[in-house]
């Protein structure tokens, strides 16, 4: 077995920032795409050092350790409740002490000085999203003086993002669920309203997130008409259902039977969450239901459903409870090298997608999560492709909305921004505005003029080797609003770079050329047809010189 190419960027990405004194720093991947192998091949490297992965869960740390034993060559120890890692001698270096212990922040939080200060290299944080807790914070700052801290998730939200900048001073690399469906290491994704409409008007905030008890009022009148909604949408679907509570899970399985599916319900206290668990991996079960229990360290690749009856603010929460049911089956892909190999295999597989059944949630106040917040960034974003989902009220490609929603949105951006565009060509006709060049290529981030750096350093302005290399590429200085706005436009300049396709400055003259779709022109192609645009104004000059 060998890590996957983006994992090993990963790894080289966390040493990249080591170097640059950017620790603290997050790894950034979707559910499904391998964090803990990535965790433990940073391990494997820095040995001698010892390694501290911490988790949360039972069902996290047993893959830690699982993870250890495959990646790294590594039999960890484990510190939790009453197991206890063998400390060997007290020096850093040489001991005959596991060199990767694997700690429940639980335990870790009231046994942390059975370690000396200095005794770990690594820290790394499985589900780091929640590692600003104080709790959290007394573990990693016991030993940061002396250790390298990572984080490793696969859900922060951009609002969760500038949180956590207040500990990470970087994110390493971000390999989001696009991406991983795009290169064909999880499935793509359908999404399906689901035509019952549900008021929250009167269920109110609490804690940051809806108030369950509320929720739970507002969702229950409408159980039955979920289950039908089940058995009409995905009857030969494997789904997991979230609910507000345990017993609301419960009402919702006897709903589900009585249309006729084979549903099961499962909370922390189930002895028998195992055997549920692999009877819908077999197809004996249609419906798994829960509240909160399924939603992080579960392995079930042949799930392809998933409804989410508890709304949320919480894109923590709702990223994690879709991702469920990205995971391929096993074995699909092992081996293939490219992604369109991964993509047919995929489509020729059991499970060629996975379905998210959405609600209608009606509110005014609320910033529910839906499933366009999983692939848009920006708030108009969402609410077109929300519109467009609710209105045509059919199963959707989520990529193939999300694109068509992002064409209408750029649209609507250019104009609004038509008047700026217009008072900033006095700056010079060469020189490209960096909003311009974000509408040519039709990049969502950096066109949306309200998205704010997901670090602090990043709202610092621009460093002077930022601007230096962005005027090199032919960007007005004066469009650059900060350093994290810098790194982002670079970002995406060097990665049309290695991808081969047309230069900032090769784009504005495409554009002015009224060139078909510059955002998609090869360096080559546009090469070839400035040399011949500019073969021919030499030929009228000369001509008209005559």
């Amino acid at each position: 077995m060998k890590l996957r190419p983006y994992q090993l960027i990963q790894v080289e990405k966390v040493f990249e920032k080591c170097s640059e004194d950017l620790m603290p720093t997050i790894i950034v991947s979707a559910t499904g795409t391998g964090k803990g192998a990535a965790a433990a091949e940073l391990a494997r490297r820095v040995l001698p050092m010892r390694t501290l992965l911490l988790a949360h869960t039972e069902e996290l740390c047993s893959q830690l350790r699982g993870h250890c034993r495959t990646w790294a060559g590594v039999e960890a120890a484990v510190e939790k409740a009453e197991s206890r890692a063998d400390l060997g001698e007290p020096d850093l270096f040489g001991s005959e002490a596991p060199p990767i212990v694997v700690g429940s922040i639980q335990t870790m939080i009231r046994r942390k000085e059975r370690f000396p200060a200095d005794y770990f290299g690594l820290v790394v944080c499985d589900e780091a999203h929640i590692s600003l807790s104080p709790g959290w914070q007394s573990v990693l700052r016991y030993f940061d003086p002396h250790a390298r801290i990572v984080g490793i998730t696969a859900s922060p939200s951009r609002s969760d993002q500038r949180e956590m900048g207040s500990y990470y001073k970087s994110i390493a690399d971000e390999y989001g669920l696009v991406r991983a469906i795009s290169e064909g290491y999880l499935v793509p994704l359908k999404t399906q309203t689901v035509p019952i409409s549900v008021s929250l008007a009167g269920v109110k905030t609490t804690d940051g997130d809806l108030d369950e008890i509320q929720l739970d009022r507002a969702i229950r009148p409408y159980l039955k008409e979920a289950a039908h909604a089940l058995k009409q949408y995905a009857p030969q679907r494997r789904t997991i259902a979230f609910l507000p509570l345990i017993d609301t899970s419960r009402e919702f399985v006897k709903c589900c039977r009585e249309v006729g599916l084979e549903a099961a319900h499962v909370d922390g206290t189930s002895e028998d969450r195992a055997e549920l668990q692999d009877k819908l991996r077999r197809g004996a079960l249609n419906v798994l239901s829960n509240a909160q229990l399924l939603s992080v360290g579960v392995d079930i690749p042949q799930a392809d459903c998933v409804l989410v009856l508890r709304p949320t603010k919480s894109f923590v929460f709702y990223s994690q409870a879709i991702g469920r049911i990205t995971r391929t089956l096993p074995g699909v892909i092992d081996g293939l090298e490219t992604p369109e190999a991964r993509k047919k295999a995929i489509a020729g597989s059991l499970k060629p997608n996975a379905l998210i059944l959405d609600m209608i949630w009606l509110h005014e106040k609320h910033n529910i999560v839906r499933p366009s917040s999983l692939v848009a960034a920006a708030a108009d974003h969402v609410e077109v492709m929300t519109k467009l989902a609710e209105t045509e009220c059919k199963p959707q490609d989520l990529d193939q909305l999300a694109q068509r929603a992002l064409d209408l949105v750029l649209v609507q951006r250019e104009g609004s921004l038509r008047k700026e565009l217009e008072a900033n060509k006095h700056k010079g006709a060469r020189l490209m505005d960096a909003i311009e060049f974000a509408l040519a290529i039709k990049n969502e981030k950096l066109s949306d003029k309200s998205a704010q750096s997901e670090m602090p350093w990043g709202k610092d302005a621009p460093s002077e080797k930022q601007l230096s290399a962005l005027a090199n590429w032919g960007f007005d200085p004066h469009s650059i609003r900060n350093k994290g706005h810098a790194s982002e436009l670079l970002d995406a300049v060097f990665k049309r770079k290695d991808g081969g396709l047309a230069s900032p400055k090769q784009i504005k003259f495409l554009r002015a050329q009224k060139y078909p779709n510059p955002e998609k022109a090869t360096y080559e192609e546009a090469s070839r047809f400035m040399d011949a645009k500019l073969k021919r104004f030499a030929q009228i000059a000369k001509y008209r010189k005559k």
